[in-house]
This record gives structure tokens, sequence and C-alpha cells, in this order.
């Protein structure tokens, strides 16, 4: 045998593993953004407190990985810059009210829908909730 035919050959070998390296390696990170999409269920949002002006909103993050809230927006409601909330931590994010008793006739009338963008890693969520 000569050397071009070995050196080919471990050259086609090497090739080889590297290539199945790199699709075990984006496999796995397709399995952690599943897992981290199981465990967006366990995101937490309540009201800590409210008056005329603002909303504040505590967000508990139950991931392995940072969450931003990009935006929270409302016909009545303004947000500021986006905010991240580090793995596994719990943060409260203010939510700025436009126009108080228009706010809370809309929500009488079950009519105020919020928008909700959150970003995980590079994966942007989008939620329109009716309040």
């Amino acid at each position: 045998m000569n050397w071009g035919k070995i050196l080919g050959i471990v050259g086609a070998l090497a090739f080889i593993l590297i290539y199945l390296n790199y699709i075990t390696l984006t496999f796995h990170y397709g399995i952690l953004q599943v897992e981290n999409l199981r465990l967006l269920k366990n995101l937490n949002v309540s009201i800590v407190g409210a008056n005329s002006s603002a909303i504040i909103v505590r967000m508990n993050n139950p991931l392995n990985v940072s969450v931003t809230v990009c935006n929270i927006s409302g016909k009545y409601i303004v947000f500021g810059k986006p905010i991240v909330i580090p793995p596994q931590t719990t943060k409260n994010v203010t939510i700025q009210i436009t126009n108080y008793q228009s706010l809370v006739n809309q929500i009488d009338n079950n009519d105020e829908y919020i928008l909700i963008k959150l970003k995980i890693e590079n994966t942007t969520l989008t939620s329109v909730n009716l309040v």
C-alpha cells in the first residue's frame, strides 16, 4: 500500500469523526432547547404591586439559561427597555400605565390584550393574552 492511500484513509476517518462530533453537538443543543421549552411552563408571573401609574410584576425564571423580557405592550401600558432575568432567579419588572381609567375599563370589558415578547437564547416567543 502506498502512503497516498494511507493518508487518504486517515484523512477520511478524521473528517468522519469530526462530522459525527458536530452532529452530536447539534443534536444535544436541540434537546436542550426542547427541555427549556418544557420548563417554560414553570415560569411564574405575579403582580407585586400596582397604582395609577405602574404595575410591578415579579417574574421567576426556572430555566438554566437567561430569559430576556423584550417587550410587554398593550393599548394603555408601556414597557421600558428589555430586562434580562438570569437563570433560576426572580426579578421585578415595572410596566408603566399611560391611561389608568381606560385600562380599568378595558379590563372590565374583557377587551385588554397584552403582548409579551420573551427571548430564550436564540428563540423568541410572543404571547398575546386577553386580560
